[in-house]
């Protein structure tokens, strides 16, 4: 499973390094490229640490040299190790005995031990050729995610506290030029009491969201990580757009510990039509930015982008893979009001899931989470991602007050614990035991 994850690494003998921390991971990972040695970040493997963590994979040839140098530089790895093959389990065998078209069949089978999918090739994964081959990649993506992450849905809540943008994109609803939208940011006091309802319902990671701020911001919010770690010591995962390399590392040494930050398409002739004010090399380097500054990595894309081919959503998930990305949100686009696209059609269901277990596929253990896009789009959609190899649902906490003016697109669903228990029930999965007085 792991040769999936690798794009430079040759192949034959692999090892793989873990550490406790995200600062020492990045420490060794420059030791190494400061010594020739080539690694690839990669989501932990099951068996070598915890989940939605990032580990580094090179050529087992420089094993031993490896291990010298950390040593040397006094870096502890808890695993460092050769790479452990996992066999294929039966759900994975029951998919495949769905298969119709033999080369499909055999596609979905190189996927789980190829050094790098050609784009051709996640091309063709993206495209089943008969029904039988879409139930069976349906099937593969649910067997990989239950192999690797079980059948518990991780819970998150989101509190959007602020739809102020200084970011003109054509597709959201958030956007400066939207002029009709009554615009709102709640303070600190307003957003700790919401974060302490997410709190009480035993969530453990509050997602703090808003529109892109100005750089004045900065400081209220490093206040408000500081205050969230004192008071209720939930894990942070911030979606706040670009920012500074500094605001980055500040907001990192405040206590944030993850950070969502779509690219939404890495097809530069998409990106520009929709993105007015940005440039896609800018967004990766603030995916880099990220990463120097030691979160843990979100992105995602968006499925129905005008002028999008699925030659781009190919690409879109070669993309985070090589990233190594730790969370990776896959939606369908909707419409919004007020906005250039206001009547582009919405994102396909299908394809959306096709996306949804291809990345799976490809990326492995990480964090997919069944979007709230996907539940706004079709009645079943959290139900249907989760059976297509999601693995994670955000609750919306953001207050009443606020949250009809949160307007990312039309019609947006009520994801609450009510919502997300039914979709778990239906899919046949299981409830955190941490959420505290329900049971789905």
């Amino acid at each position: 499973m792991l040769d999936k994850f690798l794009t430079k690494q040759p192949k034959g003998d692999r090892w793989i390094v873990v550490f406790p921390s995200m600062q020492q991971t990045l420490q060794a990972h420059q030791l190494m490229e400061s010594s020739g040695v080539q690694g690839d970040f990669i989501p932990t493997p099951k068996g070598f640490g915890p989940v939605c963590t990032t580990a580094i994979v090179f050529s087992g040839f420089h094993g031993p040299e490896v291990q010298e140098l950390l040593s040397n530089h006094g870096l502890h790895p808890q695993a460092l190790e050769p790479w452990r093959s996992v066999p294929p389990g039966e759900a994975w065998q029951n998919a495949l005995e769905q298969v119709e078209t033999a080369a499909y069949g055999d596609l979905l089978n190189r996927v789980r031990e190829m050094n790098a999918p050609s784009l051709e090739e996640v091309e063709q994964l993206l495209s089943p050729p008969t029904p039988a081959d879409h139930r069976a990649l349906q099937g593969a993506a649910d067997a990989l995610r239950q192999e690797t992450l079980g059948d518990v849905v991780d819970i998150r809540g989101a509190v959007e506290f602020g739809n102020q943008c200084r970011k003109n994109c054509h597709y959201c609803g958030l956007r400066k030029g939207n002029q009709q939208l009554p615009r709102y940011r709640m303070d600190n006091k307003a957003i700790l009491a919401a974060v302490g309802d997410v709190y009480a319902l035993g969530i453990r990671t509050v997602i703090l969201q808003s529109g892109e701020e100005s750089p004045e911001a900065t400081e209220s919010l490093v206040e408000l990580i500081k205050s969230i770690k004192k008071q209720y010591g939930l894990r942070i995962t911030l979606s706040l757009g670009e920012r500074s390399l500094e605001d980055y590392r500040a907001f990192r040494r405040a206590g944030a510990n993850n950070y969502l930050l779509r690219i939404e398409t890495t097809d530069p002739e998409v990106f520009a039509r929709v993105h007015p004010d940005d440039d896609l090399q800018e967004r990766k380097q603030h995916l880099l930015w990220l990463r120097e500054a030691g979160f843990l990595l979100g992105t995602g894309g968006i499925v129905g982008l005008p002028g999008q081919r699925v030659a781009s959503i190919a690409q879109d998930i070669l993309y985070w893979r090589d990233l190594g990305a730790n969370m990776i949100g896959v939606g369908p686009f909707l419409p919004a009001e007020h906005t250039p696209l206001e009547n582009h059609p919405p994102g396909d269901l299908d394809l959306t899931l096709r996306a949804v277990a291809v990345t799976r596929l490809l990326c492995g253990r990480a964090f997919i989470p069944a979007t709230t896009s996907l539940a706004t789009l079709h009645p079943d959609g959290q139900r249907l991602a989760l059976e297509w190899g999601a693995n994670s649902i955000m609750l919306i906490n953001t207050p009443e007050t606020y949250r009809a003016n949160y307007q990312l697109y039309q019609k947006k669903a009520k994801v609450d614990l009510d919502f997300a228990c039914r979709s778990i029930k239906e899919a046949r999965r299981i409830l955190p035991n941490y959420i505290r007085g329900v049971t789905c």
